[in-house]
């Protein structure tokens, strides 16, 4: 891979990445307003239900375009990590 193709894709699993964890930052803040018991607690539940597919993979992911190693790798763990995240709600 060139330096010129290894930039621009290390750029992207960045981007990516953090478009991510920002969307997961907003869903748990959204979740956990709730008021009422029952409320809170379903969206303590739906807030870790969303960390396993971000430990997992997401932050990986994440870590790997940071450090500038197996950018195909990293990747496909964030863009994998929405598949992820349907399939561990479906099966909740």
């Amino acid at each position: 891979m060139t330096g010129r193709s290894a930039l621009a894709l290390r750029i992207v699993v960045i981007v990516i990445g953090l478009a991510e964890t920002l969307a997961v930052i907003a869903f748990s803040t959204l979740m956990l307003q709730s008021t009422d018991p029952m409320g809170q607690a379903i969206g303590q539940a739906m807030v870790k239900l969303i960390a396993i597919p971000f430990c997992a993979v997401i932050l990986p992911g994440l870590a790997l375009g940071l450090a500038n190693r197996w950018l195909q790798a990293a990747l496909a763990l964030v863009v994998l990590a929405v598949p992820v995240t349907l399939v561990v709600w479906r099966l909740a």
